[in-house]
């Protein structure tokens, strides 16, 4: 008999498994408990890969996140599936407890129906929900306690990072914060936690295969489209040597002496810039004496200007970093600092320069639609693609795929009137109105945006949130007073089918 299974629960990219899996199987295995973790999502994946079904896996489809597209289409091929996972996968194992993991909003209609499936199928078993999206306000009060718990589909929840609470819940501790509440306590040191476990892991299965890696919680930053700080109040990093020597660990023990690209999955690496400079200073030392293909990216801030020259860049790059993600959100340095990244364009200019010369990639992440983007700022953000044009050999792409919402928790949503929102349109996450843009121009600006960058070779198609399609339909049929420009770019390249 197995202590705890943990799965992960559809819909989520297939390039690799969830940091999740990895980290809570050392945890739970160094406290004593056996403990095994399936990757439910990419089995489902391939199950479905040469069906009729097979679309359902594109990022710009919404099978997996409408309730009644999902009800319609997918629903009675879910339950199939799900009954024969635990037939073949699942009983063998025999498990005390199935933890499901739910990483976003992309998995709520799936939890509900894999639930029932568990929940008739494995009457001895205890089902525990845990995950990121478990504790987004929307989830608690349109769908856990209307249906999951209502309607009895697990015993258990957990909320918060559950590196600690898992293991308290093993023991039987139930009072402990997070367990079977949304007052959990996520300040603990991560420096104790063990190097995540993917020796359940079959990594075959994936396509362009990143292993996830983290090596903070939270944000230095207060962006105001952001909630990362209601989730994480206080920046939370590990010290720079664990944070390498899990790189290094990892590295050896999957994938030596061949390449692989690490993920970090963090807010951003450069949170606390000394332990940055600790973790790339070693895995430098370590990829020079070893001459190993060790390789990472993620998410980084940019801060002042920097000097031509600047030997952190070239540690940086001898480090194994090959590209960075990096919140560029606008053109304008006046509608920047509005959002909460104080640095200018001459910034973005002098990174660039560096980045080129020691021969790392950029992808900007772009935002159309903040409340206060007036006609102007908007100008000025078609205007940088004409810079991140100029230096292609840095920048690949630039990413962009939804206009910008408001999320609770965030400070446009808490301070909606200092930013010009409309009273009565707070509501509407994607719809609401602010003196300086309302729907239907955060539209018209996201197409002129897309189709510039498109003709300049910065944009392909959508990559992350799915919503470009979605956006040409809300266009389309909620409007009729049409800019004949933005008509054209999406007659041409985001029609819906």
């Amino acid at each position: 008999m197995t202590d705890i299974i943990i799965i992960s629960s559809p819909k989520i990219q297939i390039n690799g498994p969830l940091l999740s899996l990895a980290q809570l199987k050392s945890v739970i295995l160094k406290s004593g408990f056996s403990c095994k973790t399936l990757d439910f999502n990419v089995w489902l994946y391939h199950q479905m890969a040469n069906t009729d079904l097979a679309y359902v896996w594109e990022t710009t489809d919404n099978t997996f996140v409408d309730f009644k597209i999902f009800k319609k289409e997918l629903e009675s091929t879910l339950t199939v599936l799900t009954k024969k996972y635990v037939e073949e996968v699942i009983n063998p194992l025999n498990p005390k407890i199935l933890g499901i993991s739910s990483l976003s909003k992309f998995s709520w209609p799936s939890i509900i129906c894999i639930c029932k499936v568990f929940r008739e199928m494995l009457p001895n078993t205890k089902l525990l929900l845990g995950g990121p999206s478990i504790g987004v306000p929307e989830f608690i009060t349109s769908y856990f306690y209307k249906t999951i718990k209502s309607e009895n589909l697990i015993d258990d929840y957990i909320t918060g990072d559950a590196e600690i609470s898992i293991v308290e819940y093993l023991k039987g501790n139930k009072s402990f914060p997070g367990i079977n509440n949304h007052k959990y306590e996520n300040n603990f040191d991560r420096n104790e936690i063990p190097t995540p476990d993917y020796s359940d892991i079959d990594f075959s299965l994936y396509q362009n295969l990143r292993l996830s890696v983290s090596g903070s919680r939270g944000c230095v930053r207060s962006c105001a489209f952001c909630n990362v700080p209601a989730l994480w109040p206080k920046f939370i990093n590990k010290t720079g040597e664990k944070v390498a020597n899990e790189l290094i660990e990892l590295y050896e023990k999957y994938f030596a002496p061949k390449r692989h690209n690490f993920l970090f999955v963090d807010s951003l690496m450069n949170g606390n810039m000394k332990e940055f400079n600790s973790m790339i200073k070693i895995l430098a030392d370590y990829r020079t004496k070893t001459k190993s293909q060790l390789f990472y990216g993620g998410q980084y801030i940019f801060r002042e200007n920097v000097k031509p020259n600047d030997i952190f860049f070239d540690n940086l790059f001898n480090s194994g970093c090959h590209y960075l993600t990096v919140g560029i959100e606008t053109g304008s340095d006046k509608l920047r600092f509005e959002i909460g990244k104080p640095f200018t364009n001459e910034s973005i200019k002098s990174h660039l320069r560096e980045l080129r010369r020691v021969g790392i990639k950029m992808t900007p992440l772009m935002l159309i639609g903040f409340p206060t983007e007036t006609d102007d700022d908007f100008e000025k953000t078609l205007d940088i693609l004409d810079l991140f044009a100029e230096n292609r050999d840095v920048v690949h792409s630039v990413s962009v795929d939804t206009t910008m919402i408001v999320i609770e928790g965030t400070p446009v949503h808490s301070q909606w009137r200092e930013f010009g929102i409309e009273e009565g349109t707070l509501h509407k996450m994607q719809e609401w109105v602010s003196k300086d843009n309302d729907y239907k121009k955060r539209l018209e600006r996201f197409f002129l945006f897309l189709n510039k960058a498109k003709e300049l070779k910065l944009y392909d198609k959508p990559t992350v949130s799915g919503k470009t399609i979605g956006h040409a339909r809300d266009y389309l049929e909620k409007f009729t007073d049409h800019n004949p420009k933005v008509l054209k770019i999406i007659e041409e390249n985001f029609k819906p089918k």
